[in-house]
Order: C-alpha cells, then structure tokens, then sequence
C-alpha cells in the first residue's frame, strides 16, 4: 500500500481532489479525512515524516496530533469510524 493511494481513496470519498486534500485547508471534512489518513498511514509502516511530507504538512508534530484525533474519533464518532474504515479497505487491499 502506497501512502498516495490512501490520499486518492481520501480525496474520491470527499469528492474533491487529492491537491485540495492536502491542502492547507483547514474545513472539518477534509482535517478529519487527514487525520485518518495519517493514522492509517502510520500503522501501516510509515514514519511521521513520510506521511508529513505526503500530505504536505509542515512538520511531524502536526502527524502526531493528527494520530491522536484520530485515536479520539475512532472512540466516540461513528461517521468518523465509517470513513476510516472505507480508507482502511484500500490500505488492505
């Protein structure tokens, strides 16, 4: 699985494009698509400063706060859940 791939699966769900997606943008949809993205990402080999650079982040700190988000939303949001999970079947082939 190629960190790219995660971000065009991301960006197909939103029905935006993967430039939009890692974007500088900070909208609710496409920070949380990120925020799974990065966790996924993470989980699958990735070092922070892979993905940062992937999603065109300005440092890692930013992939670590996005892995706890997504740690917190997989808790306590279920839409959320459902994104990841559409996200997480491309990672898995």
């Amino acid at each position: 699985m190629k960190i790219n791939e995660l971000i065009l699966q991301g960006a197909k769900i939103l029905g935006i494009t993967p430039e939009t997606l890692t974007s500088d943008t900070r909208k609710d949809d496409i920070t949380i698509v990120r925020h799974a993205i990065a966790n996924i990402a993470y989980d699958n080999g990735y070092k922070y400063s892979e993905i940062a650079v992937a999603l065109k982040r300005k440092n890692i700190g930013t992939i670590s706060n996005s892995r706890k988000r997504a740690a917190e939303m997989l808790k306590n949001n279920r839409d959320f859940r459902a994104t990841y999970s559409l996200i997480q079947a491309c990672a898995n082939g």
